[in-house]
């Protein structure tokens, strides 16, 4: 008899079975069970065990825990063990585990969000799920709408995935329709030249050099701040220009630092260079270790974090933000300053193309309209004069 079903054979029965192999995969700290399984002479039932038993071993073999069904767990699993979740880029599956991490950690009356069951989860709950994300992931702060809203996107990517299927899931329930968080535009500052210089000399000052030189990079190349942690110096420095990704799908552009003999940015230029002689290892920007933990070395140098960076960045800016156009500037900060400033010499069409934006109503949101350089020509600094 010539049975299809991958693991599934006969002998007397019907019987599933890992092979020799399979049997000792160690993952999450364990082995898989059953490891084997009699399925008894029904060969459509043993058909039907045969394909759930293979779906949940191919869920181990990803590390996917196994949940109750239709909690938010039990559908985040399945929703990674399908063939949308591996047509993902790698950086997108990083996005949706950075924020499952995130939400794993949300808890209410003691019950982690992730194991509730999300055919009961009312509109007030998502209002009230929504009220802690916006708190940030350290839950001190009321403003952390732009990461929040990727967290709703996220999950209702989840919920809509397993509502899409009603065969598979019959009982699913989305609680997150029409349901929608927006981005804090009213939270959207800009930094000028003179703030990107009083921060530097705060960040040097405060023996963090390599915050200096990211706030730099952004700035002057207008890569987007989430970049900045990635460059080389063999891969990105070329001496008379940089390799950057500016947009989202990971393209590069070349940023020229001279015109012919003509250096273009003095200041970014100057900082590279004393950089790459005093260079600490593979990266642009890199990170001294304090003390022996988690593995690092003190004394040593490592490659930043995203979010390690963006809070050393956050702790330069509040060390000097008494002297700043705004107290309130952010990483981001830079970049819709620099785009602001690169929109008072030159047409849209080519901001878009400097700046890596695709279409121009995505771009009006870094330009600041109120911004009274619009009147002027563009800072000779930029120019490089």
């Amino acid at each position: 008899m010539n049975i299809n079903i991958k693991r599934l054979r006969f002998n007397n029965q019907y019987y599933w079975n890992l092979t020799g192999r399979e049997c000792k995969l160690f993952i999450n700290g364990t082995t898989f069970t059953p490891r084997s399984k009699q399925l008894g002479l029904n060969l459509d039932e043993a058909v039907k065990e045969a394909e759930r038993l293979n779906k949940e071993f191919d869920r181990f073999k990803q590390g996917l825990v196994p949940a109750t069904e239709y909690t938010f767990k039990w559908c985040i699993q399945e929703f990674k063990a399908s063939k949308k979740w591996r047509e993902f880029k790698d950086q997108t599956k990083k996005d949706y585990n950075d924020t499952f991490t995130w939400l794993a950690k949300i808890k209410k009356n003691n019950i982690n969000f992730i194991d509730l069951d999300s055919r009961k989860f009312s509109k007030k709950n998502v209002d009230d799920l929504m009220a802690e994300l916006i708190k940030g992931r350290n839950g001190t702060r009321t403003d952390a709408y732009t990461s929040a809203r990727n967290v709703i996107i996220h999950i209702k990517a989840v919920m809509y995935f397993i509502c899409a299927d009603p065969i598979q899931y019959p009982n699913a329930v989305n609680p997150f329709i029409d349901t929608e968080l927006k981005y804090s535009g009213a939270e959207t500052y800009f930094a000028t030249v003179n703030d990107l210089d009083i921060a530097t000399d705060t960040a040097d000052q405060l023996n963090l050099r390599s915050v200096g030189t990211a706030l730099n990079l952004v700035y002057w190349t207008t890569i987007r701040s989430g970049y900045v942690k990635d460059l080389t110096w063999s891969q990105h420095y070329k001496k008379t220009y940089l390799d950057i990704i500016q947009e989202k799908n990971n393209s590069y552009v070349q940023f020229p630092l001279y015109d012919d003999n003509e250096c273009l940015y003095p200041k970014l230029v100057a900082r590279l260079e004393k950089d790459f002689a005093e260079k600490k290892g593979l990266y642009i920007v890199m990170r001294k270790q304090t003390k022996n933990s988690h593995g690092f070395i003190s004394g040593q140098y490592y490659p930043f974090t995203k979010r390690y960076l963006q809070e050393k960045v956050r702790f330069v800016l509040d060390k000097c933000k008494d002297k700043l156009s705004n107290p309130n500037l952010q990483f981001s900060s830079f970049r819709k300053g620099a785009i602001s400033d690169i929109a008072t010499e030159t047409n849209s069409h080519n901001v878009m193309s400097i700046t890596g934006h695709k279409e121009e109503k995505t771009l009006t949101k870094y330009i600041n309209y109120k911004d009274k350089r619009k009147q002027i020509k563009v800072s000779k600094e930029r120019k490089g004069r």
